[in-house]
């Protein structure tokens, strides 16, 4: 019997650990998206938050360190990777901003 709760538990975690990478993974492209998004529209107020993949992706490594996952699934593998993700999306994101910027300021500058 015990090992059978022990299997249900294992098989629980391992679907926390999914869903959270997945709901991580949906963020990181929203960031990645999100610059070019912004420059199809008119320009209002666009929300930037970290916690969203931030948090998702500590329970996922969390709940993978609890019931010991190895190799890709391990809990550093899943922050490095996932914490780099989070980072450099941000990173696209502040650098076609900067680029976008300084076109734009090109252009207006060259149509004075």
């Amino acid at each position: 019997m015990s090992e059978v709760i022990h299997t249900a538990i294992y098989y629980f975690c391992a679907a926390i650990v999914w869903i959270c990478l997945g709901i991580a993974a949906v963020k990181i492209i929203w960031n990645i998206g999100l610059p070019y998004a912004m420059l199809r529209e008119k320009p209002r107020g666009w929300s930037i938050f970290p916690l969203i993949e931030i948090v998702p992706v500590a329970i996922a490594a969390f709940t993978s360190w609890m019931i010991v996952y190895d190799r890709i699934l391990s809990a550093s593998h899943i922050l490095t990777y996932g914490l780099g993700a989070i980072v450099l999306s941000y990173l696209h994101l502040c650098l076609v901003s900067f680029i976008v910027g300084i076109l734009a300021w090109i252009q207006s500058r060259n149509k004075k």
